[in-house]
């Protein structure tokens, strides 16, 4: 039912429910019509983004890239993502190559480039061909460890090198 428009003041300041009942503050919406909303949410940056990397197409079997500040196809010249700022991090790693790649995480005690290795999680894991897999704190806990450096190894699987297809590396940090 419609609230009756002709009993109403030309402009009470109120809001009248279709029931014909006056809106309060503690209904959430104030005399002039407008809510009360309270804004929740995380607050989550893309730190790295490594789109359609086919630099393992035709290389060794054991071929391996770190993508941290840069593409490095070399352990001693990687160049760590600074993730110092962020707590929570995640990373999404999307393999369009024709054949299963290893992944692994390599974490530095300084975002600066030299050789400040401090750990590497996990030991190995292979993402399928054509797979994507979001990697964070739930499976690894590690990942959200007080470090500064972070570096993301992508290797070919040890018996087959991709022909085609390319890698997609996508780093966040934030509140997540």
């Amino acid at each position: 039912m419609m609230a009756d428009i002709t009993q109403m003041a030309a402009r009470s300041g109120k809001v009248i429910r279709s029931d014909n009942t006056i809106v309060n503050e503690a209904d959430g919406i104030n005399d002039d019509g407008s809510r009360n909303v309270k804004l929740t949410g995380s607050s989550v940056a893309l730190l790295r983004e490594v789109l359609a990397d086919t630099s393992h197409i035709g290389k060794d079997v054991n071929y391996q890239r770190f993508y941290g500040q840069d593409n490095n196809g070399l352990s001693s010249g990687v160049k760590p993502l600074d993730v110092s700022k962020v707590k929570n991090r995640m990373v999404l790693v999307r393999n369009n190559y024709d054949v299963a790649v290893n992944v692994r995480f390599r974490i530095y005690k300084s975002a600066s480039p030299g050789n400040s290795l401090t750990l590497i999680i996990p030991a190995s894991q292979s993402l399928a061909a054509g797979a994507s897999m979001i990697y964070d704190a739930v499976d690894l806990p590690k990942l959200n460890s007080p470090y500064l450096g972070l570096a993301v190894e992508v290797f070919n699987n040890g018996t087959t090198s991709p022909t085609l297809g390319s890698i997609d590396v996508l780093v966040f940090g934030g509140a997540i």
